[in-house]
C-alpha cells in the first residue's frame, strides 16, 4: 500500500509531513505527557526520552508503508497521526490514532488536522470505514472525534487495562461519504 502523499497542507502553517530525526528532541519534550501516555496504547513508553522519539522516527522511516507523519506549525512537529489499514475482510477499514502536544490543545488545531488527514485516507486508499478508539473517561479526543463526524458506535465493556485500571473502550466510526467501494491491495 502506498504511504499518503507528502506533505499533506492542513491550513496556510499546518501540514503533515514525514518525521525527521532532528524532530528528536521537539517531539520527546512534547510526548513525555503523562495525558498523552495515559491515552495511549502500551507501546508508547512513559516516561518519553530523546532516544524514544529517535527511535519511533528511524522505525516510521523504514517501514514502507509508512502511514504515520508528524503534524508541524512551520518548521516545529506539533503532534503525530496514523493510518493503520485493516487486512483480509477488514481491508476497507483503518484505524486512525493521533495526539497533540499540550501547548497546541484547545485551539481547534487537532479536529482542523484529523478532518484533513480522514479526507487524505479516503480519497488516497477508499477506505469505506475509518475507526477510532479512545480509553474511557478521554472526552476531549472523543470531542475532537464527534467534531470531525465520527460517531461512537459501540462500548466495549472493561476492554483495556491501562495504569493498573481496566476501563472501557469507546469505539468510533465514519463512513467515507463517497461510499464509493475501491480495490485496495
Amino acid at each position: 500500500m502506498k504511504s499518503l502523499p507528502e506533505p499533506v497542507k492542513v491550513t496556510e502553517n499546518l501540514q503533515f509531513s514525514m518525521m525527521k530525526p532532528q524532530d528528536a528532541e521537539s517531539m520527546a519534550l512534547l510526548a513525555d505527557d503523562y495525558t498523552i501516555w495515559i491515552n495511549s496504547r502500551g507501546s508508547m513508553p512513559y516516561p518519553y526520552t530523546y532516544f524514544d522519539a529517535l527511535d519511533f522516527i528511524q522505525q516510521v522511516q523504514q517501514d514502507s508503508r509508512n502511514r504515520v507523519m508528524g503534524l508541524y506549525e512551520g518548521n516545529h512537529i506539533i503532534g503525530i497521526f496514523s493510518l493503520f489499514p485493516g487486512t483480509d475482510v477488514y481491508r476497507l477499514t483503518a484505524e486512525v490514532g493521533y495526539w497533540i502536544g499540550a501547548p497546541y490543545r484547545n485551539k481547534g488545531i487537532a479536529s482542523l488536522a484529523l478532518k484533513k488527514w480522514c479526507e487524505a485516507a479516503f480519497a488516497d486508499y477508499g477506505f469505506i470505514k475509518l475507526k477510532a478508539s479512545v480509553f474511557e473517561g478521554n472526552i476531549a479526543s472523543s470531542r475532537v472525534l464527534e467534531k470531525c463526524g465520527f460517531a461512537r458506535e459501540a462500548v466495549l465493556q472493561k476492554d483495556v487495562f491501562k495504569n493498573g485500571k481496566q476501563l472501557d473502550e469507546w469505539r468510533y466510526a465514519l463512513f467515507n461519504p463517497e461510499g464509493k467501494i475501491n480495490q485496495i491491495t
